[in-house]
């Protein structure tokens, strides 16, 4: 009863956009039944797994934490539909959570048949808005696969479905999701200006009727730039881009902030256990200064039941203190994990903090200039409109540049395809083409297959300590170096400047610089070693453990 209450306050603040608060309560609801599995129907699981693996989804947001929760979230659900009997009309419902999981880290195919086989099992034990989202969504993976005609098919087939009578009070909202993904339909087959039409209607009509459309009208107004660009309309291709980015860069600040969020949202529910933990030792500590009190007592009136007590009373109170330590060893690892979440919350705040300084020190100035010649070629007051309107137009180039580098450095494509070492090599060849240092790189032994999310640590700890040998070093000449021997890996960074005193910043103040990577190195079982001189360079080793390098 209290699990279906949690769930029901999760899914209204969920609705109402509230994500941290809905997140907060998804998390203990998680919890809850990790403490107590088998109090909870399979059914009852796999209902909360597909909520959260939904609203996980939902946030938008690119990382290796949000992919692991979500694995987890489907293991999960697996396992309890093993445990639903073949003959249960509730069995598919694992085939739609699939869908959904699959849908959220773009394997466009596997999720498409995996609707599909929901859709098949399902038959006529299905409502008719669960049919509709199926539909949907399927349209939705085809078109991420880049198969128009196919999601043609099943957006055709939802747009019946949401003719229906049971569906009139909501036709406006139905109706504007389904015709904007048509619309993108329309523009992968080359139909542009049927894209551009139906887009515009849906957009139109969804703003009548305050449909809250955000996400799809973000992918609208994209659609409808590259569209009316294939139609050679230069205006309203560069009016819908402002619009899109707009609208794309508000939504990923929140987005980012929403991941933030859940880690802070964790951090609480772990820091309350933990106070839990703590108020339950107090009590165990006041029942033994009780239970000392009646066995002086015991003692003065007969030496019998004295001796025995005292023996019953020793083993007990061994077994007592060894709980003691267990606890505190669990309190003290807590203490660690705390630790290490909080460096991880700050790296990505300092993270959040360069990409914004970027976005507006730098494509901020540059786009407000680009619009500063815009605005004079428009209105024509210059001697030279056309050479005013080109160099708008170059500004804008070179924005959608450094745009670009700015994502390339939240996650580099090339560490995605290639792999640690080829993004490591590009990133110091890249450094020193733009620096008065020059970063070499080296590679010993053969590279072997990492783990994404441990691959992505150690480029972001090479990040850190090349960003502060370019901003504090004055170095000549610096070296990373991957060394590879069987299943370890072994990381070098040296340079040849000024060293780091004992009262550097970069060592003292905590939450900053060395300080923060060899918390990052710890987060990842790794170990680190500093060597140091005034004037005399720095040299930092880091070692892996090998059971974190199997892929």
């Amino acid at each position: 009863m209290e699990a279906e209450i949690r769930r029901i306050i999760a899914d209204a603040y969920d609705d109402k956009g509230k994500k941290d608060s809905a997140a907060y309560h998804y998390y203990l609801l998680s919890r809850q039944m990790d403490e107590n599995d088998t109090a909870y129907s399979p059914e009852f699981k796999i209902n909360v797994l597909m909520k959260l693996t939904v609203f996980t989804v939902r946030l938008n947001y690119d990382t290796a934490y949000l992919k692991k929760t979500i694995d987890q979230y489907l293991l999960r659900a697996r396992k309890a539909s093993d445990q639903i009997p073949a003959a249960s009309p509730f069995k598919p419902s694992i085939h739609f959570l699939e869908g959904v999981y699959y849908l959220g880290i773009h394997r466009y195919d596997q999720s498409a048949q995996s609707f599909i086989v929901y859709l098949k099992q399902m038959d006529d034990n299905i409502s008719l808005s669960r049919k509709l989202s199926t539909y949907v969504n399927i349209a939705e993976a085809y078109l991420g696969a880049d198969k128009p005609a196919q999601a043609l098919r099943y957006i055709e087939t939802a747009t019946s479905i949401c003719q229906q009578p049971a569906f009139q009070g909501s036709v406006p909202f139905y109706m504007s999701v389904i015709n904007l993904i048509k619309g993108r339909i329309l523009y992968k087959m080359g139909n542009y200006q049927g894209a551009v039409d139906l887009i515009n209607s849906s957009l139109e009509t969804a703003a009548k009727a305050g449909t809250p459309l955000q996400l799809d009208a973000i992918e609208g107004h994209k659609v409808l730039s590259e569209a009316y660009a294939a139609l050679g309309n230069t205006a309203k291709t560069l009016a819908h881009q402002n619009i899109y980015i707009q609208l794309h860069d508000s939504v990923m600040q929140k987005d980012r902030m929403d991941v933030v969020s859940t880690l802070e949202v964790r951090h609480k529910v772990e820091e309350k256990n933990r106070q839990i933990a703590l108020e339950k030792l107090r009590n165990v500590e006041a029942q033994n200064r009780l239970r000392a009190k009646n066995f002086w007592l015991v003692l003065t009136s007969c030496a019998i039941i004295i001796l025995l007590l005292l023996v019953t009373l020793w083993r007990r109170n061994s077994l007592h203190k060894q709980r003691l330590q267990t606890e505190k060893i669990n309190s003290i690892q807590q203490r660690r994990e705390i630790d290490i979440l909080n460096a991880a919350i700050s790296g990505e705040e300092r993270e959040r903090n360069r990409i914004a300084s970027e976005l507006h020190d730098g494509i901020g100035g540059i786009l407000a200039a680009a619009k500063m010649n815009l605005e004079v070629a428009k209105k024509g007051t210059s001697l030279n409109p056309a050479a005013d309107l080109n160099r708008g137009i170059e500004l804008v180039e070179i924005a959608s540049k450094d745009l670009r580098k700015t994502a390339h450095n939240m996650m580099p494509e090339q560490l995605i395809q290639e792999g640690l070492v080829a993004a490591v090599e590009f990133y110091c060849d890249s450094l020193s083409t733009n620096s008065s240092t020059r970063i070499n790189f080296q590679l010993v032994g053969n590279p072997i297959k990492l783990k994404p999310a441990f691959e992505l640590s150690v480029y972001r700890i090479i990040q850190e300590l090349l960003h502060n040998i370019l901003k504090h070093a004055k170095a000549q000449q610096a070296l990373v170096q991957l060394s590879y021997n069987d299943n370890s890996l072994a990381v070098t960074v040296e340079d040849d400047g000024i060293g780091i005193s004992a009262n550097s910043p970069s060592i003292s103040k905590p939450g900053i610089g060395l300080t923060s990577v060899k918390q990052r190195v710890q987060a990842i079982k790794g170990t680190i070693a500093l060597q140091t001189g005034q004037n005399e360079g720095t040299s930092i080793y880091m070692e892996f453990e090998p059971e974190l390098l199997t892929a």
